[in-house]
């Protein structure tokens, strides 16, 4: 029976254009957690690991990248370490391209334990991609209007209700770091579908908040599950 609830975020190091730091992924997953945690009665934070696999990125210089099997094998062996019987550790990625791997060592470590699960949820839901369309025009994917506004809100950086517009934001083709690093797509550094990029205090705090429901809930309905299948299974 699952009865815990165990936060661990991950992140990256890499270049997050001109206004963000290099630990955007790794701030963004710390502050959800800090916020989710809250919202259950048992559940406490594995400190945040900030280093993730960032080949895409590696032509800047501020960029920091793990090989992926290295990568895997050790945040495996962190999980196998934790007491976590009679919980659901959420493995909460704020990186994307952490994404694949993420779902690898989901499944790994189920596979291998009865008495306590991971689960990965998605930070950006379909939901939560919505309320940035409606309130930035786009859901843009590395160091855009979403993570630029996420970060103004948390007060990470000091730029507020900036609009700044510039062609070399525009990515090249659809799911461009499918097949090419940053740099071949994006000048800039900066992977939008749009020339603007909007940093606004208020709309990072609409997002955050709407994040935070969703993770709860779909974090709530995952473990009811769970442990009706435990209960059929003890």
């Amino acid at each position: 029976m699952l009865k815990n609830v165990i936060i661990f975020p991950v992140g990256s190091h890499e270049y997050h254009g001109e206004f963000l730091p290099p630990e955007t992924d790794t701030l963004i997953a710390s502050r959800i957690a800090l916020d989710l945690a809250k919202k259950f009665n048992k559940s406490h934070i594995i400190p945040a690991l900030g280093y993730g696999v960032s080949y895409e990125h590696s032509d800047f210089s501020s960029t920091i990248t793990v090989n992926t099997e290295p990568y895997a094998s050790f945040i495996l062996n962190l999980l196998d370490s934790i007491d976590a019987n009679d919980s659901l550790i959420i493995l909460l990625n704020g990186h994307g391209g952490n994404t694949n791997i993420i779902g690898a060592i989901e499944s790994d470590y189920n596979y291998r334990h009865d008495k306590s699960k991971v689960f990965a949820p998605q930070i950006y839901n379909k939901k939560v991609k919505d309320v940035c369309i409606d309130l930035l025009g786009e859901f843009d994917t590395h160091a855009g209007s979403v993570e630029s506004s996420l970060l103004s809100y948390y007060g990470n950086i000091p730029i507020k209700d900036l609009i700044k517009e510039d062609d070399l934001y525009i990515k090249q083709m659809h799911s461009s770091l499918r097949f090419f690093r940053n740099a071949q797509v994006s000048k800039s550094g900066i992977i939008k579908g749009t020339n603007k990029l909007i940093i606004n205090t208020d709309y990072g705090k609409a997002i955050h908040k709407v994040i935070l429901e969703q993770l709860y809930e779909e974090i709530t309905n995952t473990k009811k599950a769970i442990n009706k299948v435990l209960n059929l299974n003890e």
